[in-house]
């Protein structure tokens, strides 16, 4: 006689024979035939007949679950299919073809993360749209992103880049009738010290300044619920903090922008960059296939440093490992639960659901080789390190005395990449025409999708960036700050800085 261990915990004898005979029927995949459906019912029987009327259910619970997960494959199935078929067009052009169309310039993205989405969202209607995703949309980093939309930032440029979010994340749900999950929750951002507070002061006039409404407050004015105030010296109150669920806010840049004729091709991975006579003309595919087209975007996250170096241009760029927490439900909890940065501490803290998710800017960040062995894994979860998070977490606790006697959910450590300066790249590259590139966006990429997809569309159809974007503009990068062991030696601190 075998065992089943039931979901109580009790042990039920049942036929070994019967369990057997399901799991080979499971394995083979084999439950929709007629002849293996008779087989489940003759097999329920078997265990009828020898009166274990328990097993029997068990059985038939593992025949269901065996016919689910046939429905599964059945879709993930058509889903490739469907896939395959949407690609096709593009993915066997000739060598040498390039796209045309009745929209003048042709451009390639590489890249399907929020960033390459966003682009193809705003620049689709005006150019002839390619995206090209390695994997699956947001497979890379975009997909465990935190989630935070704040639109208020230190510097006047990047507020309004920023500030755009806000605008377009409720106009995207009503334009594609796809939820991007976008809730305005409200934020503070809190101080410990008094030089901490003269920034914050700083901070709170640009964003008057650009319409926001920023308040300094004092410990006693921060009003969350269960929040320890000790040892805090003041805070920024931000009325237009806002939460958004990344992986919804992709998938209606992604409607939008096929409903604008923009073809996004999942599972073509590129090989390298076409350069000829000082100008980017395309992409080589994995297969040795080209696609040519009048401009690239490269928009491949932690992806996009080996593209560029390959065909000359530096990107200082490094993948590091990036940790947040998520807790079990919390019912006290206010909704919404307003976005919180502990700036001296390095944690933020946001409301998810009557949960809270808990993340950190690490100093001293763990280097992640975006190529190495794990490198191309789509949907990647990187083992969890307590030893970098628990200062966060102690950090959080005393913050919140409540989460003493709550537990974790999950703990997602994922890659991000970031910079040398702690600066997005974006722009044209000085060192060819034709390439075009969003990448390192320091862990702000999701709110800052809206507004460097808006800026780069503009820059690539008018050839001319649209405001002043020095700041974050590709050309400053020095190609001497790209080489690895400074990338890898900056990440002690460039991650923390942006704090």
């Amino acid at each position: 006689m075998g065992h089943f261990q039931r979901p109580g915990g009790a042990v039920k004898q049942c036929h070994a024979k019967a369990v057997l005979q399901l799991f080979q029927m499971l394995r083979s995949g084999g439950l929709g035939h007629p002849q293996r459906a008779r087989g489940n019912r003759d097999l329920a029987g078997f265990a009828h007949r020898h009166e274990d009327f328990e097993c029997a259910e068990q059985v038939n619970l593992g025949i269901r679950a065996g016919f689910l997960h046939i429905l599964l494959r059945l879709i993930s199935f058509a889903y490739e299919v469907r896939r395959l078929l949407a690609c096709q067009d593009i993915c066997a052009q000739r060598p040498g073809q390039a796209r045309e169309g009745a929209l003048g310039k042709s451009v390639l993205i590489i890249g399907g993360g929020a960033i390459g989405l966003g682009l193809a969202y705003h620049l689709a209607g005006r150019a002839e749209v390619t995206l090209l995703e390695r994997n699956q949309l947001t497979s890379g980093t975009s997909w465990h992103a935190a989630g935070i939309v704040g639109p208020l930032r230190a510097t006047p440029n990047m507020t309004k880049i920023a500030m755009y979010a806000g605008e377009l994340f409720p106009k995207l749900e009503e334009e594609t009738g796809l939820s991007t999950g976008y809730r305005v929750t409200g934020g503070y951002w809190l101080a410990r010290e008094e030089a901490r507070m003269d920034e914050l002061h700083r901070i709170a006039s640009l964003g008057r300044h650009f319409g926001l409404t920023p308040s300094i407050v004092t410990p006693d004015q921060i009003e969350v619920p269960g929040l320890n105030t000790g040892g805090l010296v003041g805070g920024l109150k931000v009325a237009e903090d806002a939460n958004v669920n990344p992986v919804d806010l992709c998938m209606a840049y992604a409607k939008g922008a096929r409903a604008k004729g923009a073809q996004i091709c999942e599972g073509v991975q590129v090989k390298r960059l076409l350069v000829e006579n000082g100008t980017c003309k395309g992409v080589e595919l994995a297969d040795g296939s080209e696609i040519h087209a009048d401009t690239v975007a490269l928009c491949a996250g932690a992806w996009s440093r080996k593209l560029a170096q390959e065909a000359g241009v530096a990107l200082p760029l490094q993948a590091v490992e990036h940790m947040y927490v998520v807790t079990e439900v919390m019912p006290q909890l206010p909704q919404p639960f307003p976005v919180l940065r502990d700036l001296e501490r390095w944690i933020y803290v946001k409301g998810d659901a009557g949960k809270l998710v808990i993340g950190g800017f690490e100093p001293d960040a763990q280097v992640w080789d975006a190529y190495g062995p794990s490198g191309d894994r789509p949907f990647l979860e990187l083992p969890e390190n307590w030893e970098q998070f628990t200062p966060f977490m102690e950090a959080a606790l005393e913050l919140i005395p409540a989460l003493e006697q709550t537990g974790i959910q999950h703990f997602m450590n994922g890659p991000e990449s970031f910079t040398n300066d702690t600066r997005p790249m974006i722009g044209r590259v000085p060192e060819m025409d034709g390439l075009y590139v969003a990448a390192g966006m320091n862990s702000v990429g999701i709110m800052s999708s809206a507004g460097v997809g808006r800026v780069l569309a503009d820059w690539i159809e008018e050839d001319s960036a649209p405001m002043d974007l020095w700041e974050v503009d590709v050309a400053r990068a020095d190609p001497l700050a790209a080489a690895a062991d400074h990338m890898e030696a900056r990440m002690a601190e460039a991650v923390a800085d942006n704090f």
